[in-house]
């Protein structure tokens, strides 16, 4: 058992790595045999490892084809710029619910956040954000404001954290909104307009430290 996990990390890396410096180009097919070859290992940890990759969108299966890259990262710098302007409008949120003294009561927000803060698999956590989000902006007015913070949300999870989990920005959306909620719900709009930054600046941070 500890070979082949060994096994499947290699390959794990190597097809990242590939992938990341640009020697297998976005639509490019993969050959299990190749990378069997080029490693000298079985297929079945490469099959293993793809599949991770799929599931961590660098690739992508088509049917009648196989695997091909699809990686569709942004960068830091795009992440940061989308991170600040998701601060903004959802401290207008905030500023809304304050000004209307509404709150977010119910279980139909907590289901899907109790399901993204358990869930495993990163396609999954990915759609059970958006349903949350359709859950949390419900008394936001503004439709376009509404359909740009999801569409935010929906971005910048392509950005790269090399040195932290997979699930390190779903972890911290999950937390910092459980706190903005009960603050939500204690009417205290001004510590989850602070939630909001502190989720900002651990995003923008993590980046940040890696580049040093």
């Amino acid at each position: 058992m500890g070979k082949k996990i060994k096994a499947q990390e290699v390959a794990y890396r190597y097809i990242k790595e590939q992938i990341d410096s640009g020697q297998f180009e976005t639509g490019v097919k993969l050959i299990e045999q190749n990378i069997s070859n080029d490693l000298e290992i079985s297929r079945t940890p490469i099959r293993e490892a793809i599949s991770r990759l799929v599931e961590e969108r660098y690739l992508i299966r088509i049917k009648n084809k196989g695997v091909v890259v699809h990686k569709q990262k942004i960068s830091n710098k795009e992440f940061i710029e989308m991170t600040q302007l998701l601060e903004i409008l959802l401290s207008h949120y905030l500023f809304q619910l304050q000004i209307k003294n509404e709150t977010l009561l119910g279980t139909e927000i907590l289901v899907p956040l109790g399901q993204l803060e358990f869930s495993t698999k990163l396609n999954e956590r990915q759609k059970l954000m958006q349903l949350f989000l359709m859950k949390y902006l419900e008394k936001l007015d503004n439709q376009i404001m509404k359909q740009l913070i999801m569409k935010q949300f929906e971005t910048i999870h392509y950005v790269d954290f090399p040195d932290a989990s997979t699930h390190f920005l779903y972890d911290e959306c999950c937390r910092s909104f459980k706190h903005m909620l009960q603050h939500i719900n204690e009417k205290k709009y001004d510590f989850a307009r602070k939630d909001v930054r502190i989720l900002v600046n651990r995003l923008n941070l993590e980046l940040i430290d890696q580049q040093i």
